[in-house]
This record gives structure tokens, sequence and C-alpha cells, in this order.
């Protein structure tokens, strides 16, 4: 089941609103793609929360990782990012 982070009802009003975001992808060398939906304000905070959520349940997360952006300039290899106003669910 997807993580959903919900809204913060104190935000500052000047802050873009928060959005509902799909994305799609994995960490390099994995087999399997793996969704998430996140409310984000932006695409780059959706992207980083994804990128955040993957490598949560990795063995020694912070070397891989900085392993995976050494060789591959990115954290992880995304494949599809949606954006709605709506709440975005899965089926």
């Amino acid at each position: 089941m997807p993580d959903h982070e919900p809204a913060d009802p104190h935000a500052d009003a000047a802050q873009p609103p928060l959005r509902w975001w799909a994305v799609t992808g994995r960490i390099p060398g994995d087999d399997e793609d793996q969704l998430r939906i996140f409310q984000a304000a932006t695409r780059e905070d959706a992207l980083e929360a994804f990128a955040e959520a993957i490598w949560a349940n990795e063995h020694d997360a912070e070397a891989g990782r900085a392993a995976v952006i050494r060789v591959h300039g990115q954290p992880v290899f995304w494949n599809t990012v949606a954006v709605s106003d709506a709440p975005i669910t899965e089926a």
C-alpha cells in the first residue's frame, strides 16, 4: 500500500498548494518498479519524497544511495510522474 502524507493545514499561504502525485520508478539495479503516492507542493518535492521512500528500507541506505548517485547521477530512476488536484488512489 502506498504511503500517503497528509496536507499541512497550517502551511504558509505563500507556499504553492499541495497536490497529489503518483510516482513510479526504482533503485538502479532493482528489477521491479515501485509506485508511491504523495501530497507535495512541487514536482521536485514529489520526486525527492519518492526517492526517500524507496531508499528507506534498504540495507545501508546512506552508502548505497551515495554509490548510486556517483554512478548514475541520481538516486533513483523515475519512470512516471502524474499529478492531480484530486486525491489519487490505488485501485
